[in-house]
């Protein structure tokens, strides 16, 4: 009778803790986690061994697949750059969204030093200069990283 309690309670149990959902990266990897929620271009989920809240970027993930249902949602679209004059299909992200991407070894610093120029103005050509820095290298996306009010620099990330 205690065997057959104990899986009773096994097969009653299982599901609830396997994972619910498959995240299909843009690199082709595949990782089977329990999804939570979808907020600020990051997905939070966790996996079914260990029941602590982790993040990826939703730049990272192609497609989130329901595994029971095996219905697939869109995430996100792979960003293709091709070149230098594709400089505007480099995204700025923020530094939190880069979870699940590859830093890449070209980091960027720039001096913000320019006489007679707003603040904004002169960031705004910095960007614009690091975007098309990024698009040469075929890199799709840039994270800015302000040192100081004279000095910036920038990392780049890729998937």
């Amino acid at each position: 009778m205690r065997t057959f309690i104990t899986l009773l309670f096994l097969a009653i149990a299982t599901p609830f803790f396997a994972q619910s959902h498959v995240l299909v990266k843009h690199n082709g990897e595949k990782l089977n986690v329990n999804y939570i929620k979808t907020d600020n271009n990051l997905i939070y989920f966790n996996s079914g061994k260990e029941q602590v809240e982790q993040t990826i970027s939703t730049f990272a993930v192609a497609e989130l697949i329901n595994a029971t249902t095996n219905a697939a949602t869109k995430v996100s679209d792979k960003i293709v750059v091709s070149g230098e004059q594709d400089y505007n299909k480099v995204i700025v992200i923020a530094p939190n969204a880069t979870t699940g991407l590859s830093s890449t070894a070209n980091d960027s610093k720039f001096l913000n030093r320019v006489k007679g120029q707003t603040p904004l103005a002169v960031q705004q050509q910095n960007i614009i200069a690091l975007k098309r820095k990024a698009a040469k290298e075929g890199i799709p996306f840039v994270s800015l990283a302000q040192n100081n009010r004279a000095e910036s620099s920038a990392t780049m990330y890729t998937y």
